[in-house]
């Protein structure tokens, strides 16, 4: 998990400037929502696949979901963050 969300940031990081343009558009926009709806969608069905209730497949919507608007934020500078802060930041929110 660690090694997934330092890539996802050391990504975002190099592409900060290409990723706050999508994120001020309406197109951008469209797309990371899309992007999570993807995720989501491929979490439930890897969940459906292993003992897990209906919570915990909720869960896993409002993490995604989460974790996005956080990095939304990230990039876009809202959040004052370090991407050395950032790295446990997201861990733990994943951790919930």
């Amino acid at each position: 998990m660690k090694t997934t969300i330092s890539r996802l940031l050391a990504y975002s990081d190099t592409h900060r400037e290409l990723l706050c343009l999508a994120c001020k558009t309406t197109e951008g926009s469209q797309l990371i929502t899309a992007l999570a709806d993807k995720a989501t969608r491929s979490l439930k069905r890897i969940a459906k696949q292993y003992p897990i209730n209906t919570v915990s497949i909720a869960k896993l919507s409002y993490l995604v979901y989460a974790a996005t608007g956080v990095m939304v934020q990230w990039v876009s500078g809202s959040l004052q963050l370090t991407r050395r802060q950032m790295g446990p930041y997201l861990h733990n929110l994943v951790m919930l």
